[in-house]
């Protein structure tokens, strides 16, 4: 069947179903739906007593009467809209909405010609409904016997008691054929009411020291109804200075408003407010000549949601009032929730025009009333409420402040005290401090607000109060350590109070602080430390305050510190000052290449009586592996000469400090390249492969050679097998030279213990040492112990070299048919099926 004969029988099947559905008893065919009826109205367009008859249909305006009829076409044709008709000042015009598809809905305005025969012509076509980019605001318009008027609507701009407020409102002026602003008005309500009673109306005393209102945190001004400036109701903002705190800021009324009928809507931040009264400082008060030139509010009404109360306020310019003058208005019940003040007459000034300095409404919670306590027990309570109301307390400064901490002390339940902690630590006065430090000091306070409490403390300046909860032993880990952060960006030397305090990580936080401060500083504090641990933390300070830095420290000043270190070390006491004096001298020996201060030390500690072994073991220790990791081309004796050290302990730790040293890779870049380098990198971590690069430079070759000779013979001769693996560890990082790279290899095919050849191995493949793929082939196919062939497979993934791929295939599947009689056959097939697995390449595939 073609498409055209099944197109042909899908519409008749579905006309006969349609047909058969129409037979059924008692069912009938679905009528077409009516259209709706045009809109008409009757009304005398000519002023003769009779009544014309106008329809509005989608083709246009019709119009019959006894004076003949008319047409008035309309494109688009709009669907039918309501239709009005009245007479204005003498004129009559005839209002029609009109709603195309897909078109914004408009209201057609048109005027009756009474000279000759009956005509209608257009006025103006007005928008309606939402306007702007989002629908920020709508527009409206309405022909009634009271005039065109048309306006602008915003969806919060409602009055307390429900009725929705028109802005910006304009009327059609008959006679100057111009739209006039006219008030503003309530759409469907009146202020009218029987049951209205007069607000109280006091003038307030003028305060002696003239100082300005306290600016209201309860109840806010949220909306005006008309401001200076705006031209389309999303652009009416807060009208802030109503009660900002300051009379020199005034609001005004928009260019063409003389300020009757104008709203000014007010909402409660908190739940339980209530409005008692209102500060009203009326016209603009900025100077005397400002407050004649506006007009002052006469009459307003103040709106509930169920009361209505009338004010009427003299006219402070009449009655000579001061220009700070301050009326009080008392509300017959307290308004919650939301007022609105309806301005309903005007004290007029010489321009056009209204002014408010302050209006102000107070509740009980405001400070002047007691009400700073009933926000804390609202912030102790928690929920939104409470977090609105610690926002209320933040801008209340030293008495918030106190009755914060006044409430903290009875204050059992543990979520409480911390929720009242959060709010004190919004706060920007001083007062707020010795309960934040106390709080921080007992270490009760949850993890998220420590940082919001020792921020507060630092906002505040407050260094000394950081400094007791550094010492504090009772507060948490976590606030010890936000506190010396913070001491240390302030680079404050109270840290020098609490160096030696605490556990190794805030100790050492407390050092890096300390060694951000002047050295001098440093040191005087560390002549009148207090304890030996703490002098020996001022003492580490000031080594890293001139080892360390964007500014490269002279050699005279580390020097200088080192002549203070030695007389020091002579008398300290302690194992752990004497810790500190060693390390930091075998620091500053190395940095400054002098020989004879490095061997003095190492002299001292050998030959002082009162050291026991373990201690002075461990000592040498550790200024071997400092002096290793600072030292310069200047030290190289010395180094190859620990590396023969008696103790095994001193010549690991020497190993090791070549291992991290911060010339090892700058060495390697000025014998070897970037190649190098990157080996280095790899085997000594990125941190230690950045700092050898900065401001190194590379060592000699003859210091190099002497160094890698002994780093080598430690690695063919000594005999505790973890020294000669550190010694190939730290040859790895040096062996793109022969003779480094020839030691490991003999370390690989000869060492007796297993593990050091795998380290051997590594550092060659680390290095990329030349010829490295193929001993790794060779290797995994020789008859070497399986662990070290299964670490030549392993190696293969991180060498990366093209041609290790087939060599491995081919031994895969050797292994392969010798892993059913041989266990190290199938553990290096496992291990190769792995590691061809990131080779990738058709070998591998």
């Amino acid at each position: 069947m073609s498409s055209r004969s099944a197109g042909r029988a899908l519409t008749a099947g579905l006309l006969l179903g349609a047909a058969a559905a129409a037979a059924q008893p008692g069912r009938a065919p679905a009528a077409p739906a009516a259209p709706p009826p045009a809109p008409a109205l009757a009304f005398d367009l000519d002023g003769d007593g009779a009544a014309e008859t106008i329809t509005a249909a989608p083709s246009g305006l019709r119009v019959r009467g006894a004076r003949g009829a008319l047409e008035l076409p309309h494109q688009g044709a709009p669907r039918p809209g309501t239709l009005r008709a009245a007479t204005v000042s003498g004129e009559r015009l005839v209002a029609w909405e009109l709603a195309a598809p897909g078109q914004p809905r408009r209201l057609w305005v048109g005027r009756v010609s009474l000279s000759g025969p009956l005509a209608l012509s257009e006025l103006a076509v007005l928008a309606l409904g939402p306007m702007g980019v989002d629908a920020e605001y709508s527009a409206g318009a309405e022909l009634s016997a009271a005039g065109l008027v048309r306006w602008q609507e915003r969806p919060d701009l409602v009055r307390c008691d429900g009725a929705r407020l028109r802005v910006l409102a304009q009327r059609w002026d008959v006679k100057s054929r111009r739209w006039q602003a006219t008030a503003t008005s309530a759409e469907g309500a009146s202020l009218v009411a029987a049951s209205a009673r007069e607000a109280t109306v006091t003038l307030a005393p003028i305060k002696a020291d003239a100082s300005p209102a306290a600016p209201a945190d309860v109840f806010r001004a949220r909306y005006a109804t008309s401001q200076r400036g705006a031209r389309r109701a999303d652009e009416l903002a807060i009208p802030s200075e109503l009660d900002d705190g300051d009379p020199g800021t005034a609001w005004r009324t928009g260019d063409d408003s003389d300020g009757a009928g104008e709203v000014l809507g007010f909402r409660a931040r908190l739940d339980a407010a209530r409005v008692l009264r209102l500060r009203v400082r009326p016209g603009d008060v900025s100077s005397a000549a400002a407050r004649r030139t506006w007009g002052r509010p006469a009459r307003i009404w103040l709106v509930g949601e169920k009361q209505r109360y009338l004010a009427v306020l003299p006219d402070p310019v009449a009655s000579g009032a001061p220009l700070g003058a301050e009326y009080v208005i008392t509300l017959p019940q307290p308004v919650e929730q939301c007022l609105s003040v309806v301005i309903e007459a005007v004290h007029p000034g010489s321009a056009r025009g209204l002014a408010i300095s302050e209006l102000v409404a107070e509740t009980e919670l405001d400070e002047d009333h007691g009400g700073t306590s009933a926000l804390v027990e609202s912030v102790a309570r928690g929920g939104q409420e409470g977090d609105r109301a610690a926002v209320i307390l933040a801008a209340r400064g030293a008495a918030a402040a106190s009755a914060i901490s006044a409430a903290l002390t009875p204050t059992r339940e543990l979520a409480q005290r911390r929720r009242l902690v959060r709010a004190l630590s919004k706060l920007t006065v001083k007062e707020a401090a010795p309960p934040l430090t106390a709080a921080l000091r007992e270490g009760w306070m949850g993890e998220p607000d420590l940082e919001d409490a020792v921020e507060a403390l630092a906002r505040l300046g407050q260094e000394h109060a950081l400094g007791e909860v550094v010492a504090s032993a009772q507060a948490a880990p976590a606030a010890r350590l936000r506190a010396v952060a913070a001491l240390t960006r302030a680079r404050s030397s109270v840290m020098t109070t609490v160096a030696g305090v605490g556990d190794r990580e805030l100790r050492q936080a407390v050092i890096t602080g300390l060694a951000t401060l002047p050295t001098q500083t440093i040191l005087a504090a560390a002549k009148s430390a207090p304890t030996a641990a703490a002098q020996g933390d001022l003492w580490r300070a000031a080594v890293r305050s001139v080892t360390s830095g964007s500014a490269e420290p002279s050699t005279a000043a580390r020097a200088q510190l080192a002549e203070l270190l030695e007389p020091a070390l002579s008398t300290a006491t302690t194992y752990e000052l004497r810790y500190r004096l060693s390390t930091a001298l075998a620091e500053l020996a190395a940095r400054t290449d002098d020989r004879a201060r490095l061997a003095r030390l190492l002299t001292h500690l050998a030959s002082r009586a009162e050291l026991g072994g373990p201690e002075r073991t461990a000592l040498r220790q550790a200024v071997a592996e400092l002096a290793a990791r600072h030292a310069s081309a200047g030290l190289v004796a010395e180094l190859t000469s620990l590396l023969r050290d008696p103790d095994a302990g001193v010549r690991l730790a020497l190993a090791r400090g070549v291992q991290r040293a911060e010339l090892s890779e700058a060495s390697e870049v000025g014998a070897s390249g970037a190649a190098g380098a990157s080996g280095a990198a790899v085997a000594s971590g990125a941190a230690g492969a950045a700092g050898a690069v900065r401001g190194a430079a590379p060592w000699p070759a003859e210091a190099t050679a002497r160094l890698d000779e002994g780093l080598g013979e430690m690695l063919a001769t000594d005999a505790w097998p973890e020294l000669r693996r550190a010694a190939a560890t730290a040859l790895g990082q040096r062996c793109r030279r022969s003779g480094p790279a020839a030691a490991l290899a003999r370390s690989v095919d000869h060492d007796a213990a297993v593990e050091v050849r795998q380290d051997a191995l590594v550092a060659l493949v680390t290095c990329r040492a030349p010829k490295i793929a193929e001993r790794l082939m060779q290797l995994w196919a020789s008859s070497a112990p399986p662990e070290l062939r299964l670490r030549a497979v392993s190696l293969s993934v991180m060498l990366g070299d093209p041609r290790l791929a087939p060599a491995l295939a081919r031994s895969l599947a050797r292994w392969r048919s010798e892993a059913f009689s041989d266990e190290a056959a199938l553990r290096l097939a496992a291990r190769a099926a792995e590691s061809l697995g990131h080779l990738g390449g058709a070998s591998a595939a």
